[in-house]
Formats: structure tokens, C-alpha cells, sequence
């Protein structure tokens, strides 16, 4: 008898991808999808038509499963691509468990309205993706094919793995190889050193690899809610060792991992300590300014920082460039959609009991909110199937989880509901009002197509808050895979248009250019215009004022989440 090997689905690229989910700063909870699942008893009950008519719809497609005629196709999900799945009885129960799943979400659908059905509908699908028949032994022809061909030995390795997870992982499947990738060493791993510490951040000073170099430097500000090295991974795909290349002087800020002792620093607090390591790297590099590259919730930091300097009229950079920052939060999101008032203030009570949002409660909530791809791909994988979870350097750090301070966590999510930022004086720095559009210096935006936390029309709309000159490019894939796009990858694409940019997003869309490549590569044309002429790269890093303290990547990326 033949046992056809188990292919192995490309998990990393499926996980990879989700981490591009709705943003976990909304802090759904087990006890909210608690409270959300037994609501749909109440719901019943006040709608006992739409529930006898939609069970009675639900028997009559089941029927037609039986008959053979099934309006779902189990090979459009990858949960079914196994070649078994074509065969009896395996294919009736995908098209039964397909049928079941599709009316119990279609139910809430029609028994709330949209704007209460929310937590609802996150409930239903978590209860639906938890019924896959693919999630146990039986109902699951890999599984079953690979214990028999291993001889019960996967089953042995996956009851390993579900042992380490509960002991070290709070019962989440692991999404990384614990280990694998090493801080400092497979990724972070651009020499440099860190010029300044202060209580909140470090600032890190790459070492040049040309022996020429731009003058003005440039400084990156990365989001709180992650570890700064998302765009410093392995090398090769490293935007910080690209640019470097390229002849820009490069600094990072690499942010501490606040406690419960620092739960009263708040997007003002992270605002001034941007500015201050700014000013650190124009000091170091003997210009008046720094350029900015801001990061997902660092561009919201970085244009706070600007706006108070216009506001105060001290000195400004040439640019300032937002990967995927959503300054201007109208656009709908599924993030926004997701928070809505009433989860956005229990989440942020929750935080402020803590003193943090603690990492790890975010690295659940974001598994809640995409559970196919981040918790039951990873369950059937490393338990069922008894395989390693995948190593690749994104999920390691997607692993590598930070604290959110309770203060900041408020200030964010009233970004994201109160859109203050768009409007004129709408946010204060030290008492003083932020209007973006007197920040006048050039600007460079960058959205991702199909990007689930920040949606492109949010980027495209931030954009145009600058009063400078704008410049929009859409890339291609999401939140995080469109960010790590090294040159050389045959799937990359971005997309350019006119520089004046049309009020309608759609508008721009249509009259843009798709061009084959990363959009690295014009990032560093724009940037490089805008960072001064070139001139011998510095022999040592630091300065007098501000000497190296030791090596990059320094001590706050090693802080573990609690």
C-alpha cells in the first residue's frame, strides 16, 4: 500500500500575509468573544422568523449537498486542497461544513443591523473556523495519511510542540520556530552603534558602506507597537543595509519595552522623543535638520514631531517620507470598522488597569481576528501534522511582541476614531496646535494595496494634509509584505501617478502607472534629491557630544513583552 507524502502548504507565506490583519491595538479579548457568541442567543430569540427561515434555507442547501448539486466549491479554500478532499467522504463533509459556515455568517448578517453586528459577526467566524473538519485527526485526511506514514511519530512531535506552546506560548500555536533567528546576529544585523539612550528610546547609528555619502541624514521613526527591526531583517532584505548602499547616512530608533511604569506616555510623549532623536542625528551629522522616515504609527509620530517644529517655527528637514501611516483614519477600515466606541473604550479601560497593553494579549487578538491563517493553519500544522512551525525572518519578528503604554494606546485609538489629525488645530504638542498643512517640507507617501490595517486611500488621504510637495506610490501585497520588498522579486509591482494629486483616490488610481520592481528603488531616487550633496562618509560614528555607547543593535531590542 501507497501513503501519498503530505505537501506542506507554504505557511510562512500564508502567515506572512495575515499579519497584515486588522491592527490587535483594538484588544479583542477571549471574554469579549465570550460575551459576543452568548449574544446571538438574545438575537435569536428577538428574530425567531429570519431564524426559522434561514435554518429551513440551511436544510434545503443541505439537501442539495446530499443530492450532489453545492453552490460552495471546497478547492476555492486551501483549507481543502488536499487531492482527498476530491474523494468520498471527505468531499461531502467540506461541503457540508462550507454550507453550514456560510449560513450561520449569513444569519447574523440578516438578524443585526451592520453597525451592531460587528462583535457578532467576529464571533460567528471564529466559531466557524474553530468547526473545520480540518482542525482534528479524524476529519483530516493530511493528518491522518501522515500519522500512518510516520508511524504514529507525528503525532509524538505535535503532542511536543502542543506541550511547549501551553508552557511558553499561552496555548497559541507557535508561529516561528522558537530560536531560529537570532537578534543581532540573522537579523538587525546592519553594524552600526547606538549614539544616544534615554529612558524611552535608543538611537542607532548606521556604519556607512560607501565611501561617499549623502549629507543631510536620515532618521527612522518605526511604530511602538513592534520592534524597530521590521526593516532591518535578514540581510539582502533589509531596507536600512539598501539605503545604506545607496549612500544615505542612516539612524534608527529603536524604542524601549515599556512596563506598567510607563503607562503615562502617551503619542505626545513618543512626538518629543522623535524630535529629540532627530535633532541627536543633525547634531551628529552637522546639519540644521534630519529627514524623517515614519512607520505605520511612527508617521503619525513623525507628523505630530513636524507640526509642532512649523508650529514653532524651528528648523525643518528637506523630507519626510510615511510607509503605510494612517494620519488621516476616515477612510473605512476593518480596523475601524472592528473597534467601533464601544470596543475601543473597553479596550482601553483594560490597558489603563494595567498600566500597558500587554504584548502578548495583542499577539492573541491579532491570531483572533485572522484565525484561519495565524492560530488553525498553525494548529493543524505544528500539532495534527506534527511539522516545525515555519522560520522565516517576518514571522520571527511578528513573534518579537512589545508592550503599547496605556496612554499612548488612548491617543491612538482617538486617532483612529476622532480623525484629528485631518482637521486644522485638531491635536495639541506641549499646548501647542498641529496644523499639518503648514508643514511645508516634501513628502513622500507610501500605501499598500492590499493592506487590511492601513487601507492605500488612507495613505493616499494623508498625503494630501502636507503643504508641501506630495509624492504617492502604491505598492503591491500588504501592511507588512509590502513593506519588505527588496529588489530582485519577481512578484513586485508599484504604482506612480501625477504629483497633483486628485481629491478622489480612485481618481489618482486610475491615471497611475504600474511598474515592475520595488518600490525601494524610487524611494531612494526621491530621497537621495532631497539628502544633500555627497561628501566622504564619516570614519567613526557618534560624535563628541553624543559617542558610541556600544554595539547596534543595543540593549532596548532585546527587551522581552510581558
Amino acid at each position: 500500500m501507497t501513503i501519498e507524502p503530505v505537501a506542506a502548504p507554504d505557511l510562512a507565506q500564508i502567515a506572512s500575509e495575515a499579519i497584515g490583519a486588522p491592527n490587535p491595538m483594538i484588544g479583542v479579548s477571549v471574554e469579549t468573544i465570550a460575551r459576543s457568541a452568548l449574544s446571538l442567543v438574545p438575537v435569536i430569540a428577538r428574530q425567531p422568523g429570519v431564524f426559522t427561515r434561514d435554518t429551513a434555507r440551511m436544510a434545503v442547501e443541505m439537501a442539495m449537498v446530499l443530492a450532489g448539486r453545492c453552490e460552495h466549491d471546497p478547492s476555492t479554500d486551501r483549507r481543502f486542497s488536499d487531492n482527498w478532499w476530491r474523494r468520498l467522504p471527505y468531499s461531502l463533509l467540506a461541503k457540508e461544513y462550507l454550507t453550514w459556515r456560510a449560513a450561520l455568517y449569513r444569519f447574523v448578517e440578516d438578524s443585526l443591523p451592520r453597525a451592531s453586528s460587528e462583535q457578532a459577526q467576529l464571533a460567528a467566524g471564529i466559531l466557524a473556523e474553530a468547526w473545520s473538519p480540518t482542525n482534528n485527526l479524524l476529519g483530516n485526511p493530511a493528518a491522518l495519511r501522515q500519522l500512518w506514514r510516520t508511524r504514529g511519530q507525528s503525532l509524538v512531535t505535535g503532542t511536543r510542540h502542543l506541550v511547549h506552546d501551553i508552557r511558553h506560548n499561552g496555548g497559541m500555536p507557535s508561529l516561528a520556530y522558537p530560536g531560529r533567528y537570532r537578534i543581532g546576529v540573522d537579523l538587525a544585523a546592519s553594524p552600526g552603534a547606538v549614539v544616544h539612550r534615554t529612558p524611552t528610546y535608543e538611537l542607532l547609528q548606521y556604519r556607512p558602506q560607501r565611501a561617499d555619502v549623502h549629507r543631510i541624514p536620515v532618521v527612522m521613526i518605526p511604530s511602538p507597537v513592534n520592534k524597530y527591526y521590521f526593516l532591518d531583517l535578514a540581510p539582502g532584505r533589509s531596507l536600512v543595509e539598501y539605503a545604506l548602499r545607496r549612500g544615505l547616512q542612516f539612524f534608527a530608533i529603536s524604542w524601549r519595552n515599556p512596563t506598567a511604569s510607563q503607562h503615562d506616555w502617551s503619542l505626545e510623549h513618543y512626538a518629543r522623543a522623535a524630535d529629540d532623536a532627530c535633532s541627536v542625528a543633525a547634531t551628529i551629522a552637522g546639519t540644521e535638520a534630519a529627514n524623517s522616515l515614519g512607520v505605520c504609527a511612527g508617521g503619525t509620530i513623525s507628523s505630530l514631531m513636524l507640526g509642532y517644529r512649523a508650529a514653532t517655527g524651528q528648523p525643518m528637514p528637506s523630507a519626510s517620507s510615511y510607509l503605510v501611516s494612517g494620519i488621516d483614519t476616515a477612510w473605512p477600515s476593518s480596523f475601524g470598522e472592528m473597534a467601533g466606541m464601544t470596543g475601543a473604550d473597553a479596550a482601553v479601560n483594560r490597558s489603563r488597569r494595567k498600566g500597558v497593553m500587554p504584548g502578548r494579549d495583542l499577539s492573541r487578538a491579532f491570531g483572533l481576528l485572522r484565525p484561519n491563517e495565524l492560530i488553525w493553519g498553525m494548529f493543524v500544522n505544528n500539532y495534527l501534522l506534527g511539522n516545525d512551525p515555519p522560520s522565516t525572518d517576518v514571522l520571527a519578528w511578528n513573534t518579537d511582541v512589545t508592550n503599547l503604554p496605556a496612554a499612548l494606546h488612548a491617543d491612538l485609538m482617538r486617532v483612529l476614531l476622532d480623525n484629528p489629525l485631518a482637521q486644522p488645530d485638531g491635536a495639541l504638542i506641549a499646548g501647542v496646535p498641529i496644523d499639518l498643512a503648514k508643514v511645508t517640507v516634501d513628502s513622500y507617501t507610501l500605501g499598500a494595496l492590499d493592506d487590511h490595517i492601513v487601507p492605500w486611500q488612507s495613505c493616499y488621504a494623508s498625503a494630501r494634509l502636507f503643504g508641501g510637495e506630495s509624492r504617492f506610490v502604491a505598492a503591491s501585497a500588504g501592511h507588512v509584505q509590502g513593506l519588505v520588498n527588496p529588489p530582485g522579486h519577481p512578484r513586485s509591482r508599484y504604482r506612480t501617478g501625477p504629483d497633483q494629486l486628485p481629491d478622489d483616490p480612485n481618481e489618482w488610481m486610475a491615471m497611475s502607472t504600474e511598474h515592475t520592481g520595488t518600490w525601494w528603488d524610487d524611494w531612494i531616487l526621491w530621497v537621495t534629491d532631497r539628502s544633500g550633496e555627497l561628501g566622504p562618509a564619516p570614519t567613526d560614528l557618534g560624535c563628541a557630544e553624543y559617542p558610541p555607547l556600544m554595539p547596534a543593535p543595543g540593549r532596548y531590542v532585546h527587551q522581552v513583552a510581558a
